[in-house]
């Protein structure tokens, strides 16, 4: 009897597993080994997979290295999606002890032997079909049995697994063991490096029978205690639907507070010390595979904000980004009404002697190649004097050549990077950690989104 295929089907979250592995459990792959080591992440992507996978009852959840009362602390989508499944033992128990209730199918096996855990185990085989059982961590057991005996008992589970259609998930803190490798359907390995002085969460698919890994590897996140791995940029994100009307409303604009603009996502305007300070110089650097739109975009929610705030905005051409692109997109994304605002000049100079009402903020955009040293001044100096900004976007390579001195003072300088297929963000001055940049199309236009990397 082979395991029943999985229907990913929770909407917001089937986007947390890699493509291949959905595509695994929804064909009925019946084991999984999930190997990494301390506070990789095996556990939150554990505890992912039954979010994901929509399991709500049949399955059980041995944890042998925390409690799981733990789980629900650190997890308040696991008390509210199992809260009402508490056992009449863990009612009673809970009386006396408020966090000593346990959730059933979450199993406190730190103190069992290996033949009380593999009892426990087999009775939901036997008892249940097609369960979904979850071993967390098979390296426990090491402590009560040798080697050769774990491998045969892993075996043993497997062909019991088999015969009642149940899925198998071990994970294993040695990321060099190899024992259950040959006796799962699935492995995959969860790993984190520095770089930079900042944390990067990658996993490595090294086997998914019966499906084909197209890409092997994968960065992800551990933020907000949940598991969320970075589909791989495309290109074909960034089209325009067609045929969408004009905007009625900013899509998705922050209101200015004191002192600032926000740039539009809440984790970057915080490291950022609540966005962009009025009458500053900001710097964008591009690495040379990324497309010059992605920048655009990032920069497109203040944009909205200063000319629905009847703000003026002069985006200037930013090399490799089509003039038609900027226009259809603020068409979309700004209310006519507040286009009067907005102009796209052919060259800095062209604007450089016109004169700004007083009071009035304005937000440059520029190329920071096609400016020079004059035209640099003039819009350092008018970012103060207005009150509004002036950002600077340019391939990170040339751009230290290109603003020279005035990089030396801006009040901020962003990196948008690409590494294995996955766009990141991250602020440079002043620092703050990854974050991990993907094109939502939702709306039929392309949106921002980050996801900080922790």
């Amino acid at each position: 009897m082979t395991s029943e295929p999985l229907e990913i089907r929770v909407a917001g979250t089937d986007s947390a597993l890699p493509d291949e592995l959905k595509k695994f459990f929804e064909r009925g792959g019946s084991s999984l080994l999930i190997k990494g080591s301390a506070g990789s992440g095996k556990t939150t992507l554990a505890l992912t997979l039954l979010r994901a996978l929509n399991i709500t009852e049949n399955f059980l959840y041995v944890s042998t290295r925390e409690a799981p009362i733990q789980f629900i602390r650190d997890n308040a989508w696991l008390a509210e999606r199992y809260g009402g499944q508490v056992s009449a033992s863990s009612k009673k128990q809970q009386d006396a002890d408020p966090d000593s209730a346990l959730l059933d199918g979450f199993v406190d096996a730190r103190l069992d032997e290996p033949t009380q855990l593999f009892e426990r185990i087999t009775s939901k085989l036997m008892d249940a079909s097609s369960p979904f059982i979850i071993i967390d961590t098979w390296d426990a057991m090491q402590d009560f049995a040798d080697k050769k005996a774990l491998k045969t008992n892993a075996r043993v589970l497997q062909t019991w697994a088999e015969r009642a259609g149940a899925t198998l998930v071990f994970t294993m803190e040695d990321p060099d063991n190899e024992a259950l490798d040959a006796l799962v359907e699935g492995v995959m390995v969860l790993k984190q490096r520095n770089v930079e002085s900042r944390r990067l969460r990658e996993l490595t698919l090294s086997k998914l029978y019966g499906v084909k890994i197209e890409n092997p590897s994968y960065f992800f996140t551990l933020n907000g205690a949940e598991f969320r791995s970075f589909r791989h940029y495309r290109p074909d994100d960034l089209a325009i639907a067609p045929s969408l009307p004009n905007a009625k409303s900013p899509r998705r604009g922050s209101t200015a507070s004191v002192g600032s603009f926000p740039m539009g996502y809440p984790e970057l305007d915080l490291a950022l010390g609540g966005g962009i300070p009025a009458g500053s110089v900001q710097s964008i650097e591009v690495d040379s595979e990324v497309n010059m739109k992605i920048p655009f975009l990032v920069i497109c929610r203040i944009v909205a904000s200063f000319a629905s705030s009847e703000n003026l905005v002069r985006i200037y051409p930013l090399g490799g980004l089509d003039k038609e692109f900027v226009a259809e997109f603020l068409r979309v994304s700004v209310p006519r009404s507040c286009m009067k605002y907005v102009s796209m000049p052919e060259s800095p100079e062209e604007s450089m002697k016109e004169e700004v009402a007083a009071g009035a903020a304005v937000l440059n955009v520029l190329n920071s190649h096609d400016v020079g040293e004059e035209s640099l001044k003039h819009f350092s100096n008018l970012a103060r004097s207005s009150r509004g900004a002036t950002i600077f976007v340019g391939r990170e390579s040339k751009s230290k050549e290109s603003l020279g001195n005035i990089l030396e003072t801006a009040g901020s300088r962003i990196r948008i990077s690409y590494t294995n297929g996955t766009l990141f963000l991250q602020s440079k001055i002043p620092f703050s950690q990854f974050f991990g940049l993907t094109v939502n199309r939702r709306l039929g236009i392309p949106e921002i989104e980050l996801e900080p990397m922790v």
